[in-house]
């Protein structure tokens, strides 16, 4: 159980209907000392992906309905849903911990849980001509409660590109 978690002890509610609870429970409860609830909402109602139902939002906003609904129908503070489509695979738990490791990443300006990696910046240059190619060439973090953002270099350390990523090296 982590240490520094602000969800440790609490119960988060999971709007599924589609057992997505069997690979978020264990990263949750190991990543951030919480414990998920699930709520059955028809979260059908809001679309389906074989298009049975049609969606009429986008995925971030459908997700957050789908969030809402079930924080309404169990009384629960903290919710968790997703816009996403998946079965048994060995990269969902792995997923899971990266989000469960984001809510424990507090924003250094405003506190607020969720700090992250929010985008890419193209553009790293090649070692051998200086110019841009299509590798990431920094990364923005963010928060997504207060909007604050830092351009970073790369994590993996990696500061010119291989002549073979060249447009102009290798074109």
């Amino acid at each position: 159980m982590p240490r520094t978690s602000a969800y440790v002890g609490r119960e988060i509610c999971l709007t599924t209907r589609h057992g997505k609870e069997m690979a978020l429970a264990l990263p949750f409860s190991l990543g951030l000392g919480a414990s998920l609830s699930l709520s059955p909402c028809n979260t059908d109602q809001l679309g389906t992906f074989s298009g049975e139902v049609e969606r009429l939002d986008d995925a971030i906003n459908t997700c957050r309905r789908k969030a809402l609904m079930g924080l309404e129908q169990s009384g629960l503070r903290l919710g968790l849903a997703s816009e996403a489509s998946f079965g048994p695979h060995p990269v969902v738990p792995i997923l899971a911990a990266g989000q469960a490791r984001r809510l424990c990443t507090p924003c250094p300006r405003c506190s607020a849980p969720g700090w992250g990696l929010l985008d890419i910046s193209p553009g790293l240059t090649c070692r051998t001509c200086g110019t841009a190619t299509e590798l990431t060439a920094t990364e923005i973090w963010g928060c997504v409660a207060c909007g604050h953002q830092v351009e970073q270099p790369r994590r993996d350390g990696l500061s010119a590109a291989d002549p073979g990523h060249c447009p102009w090296c290798n074109p």
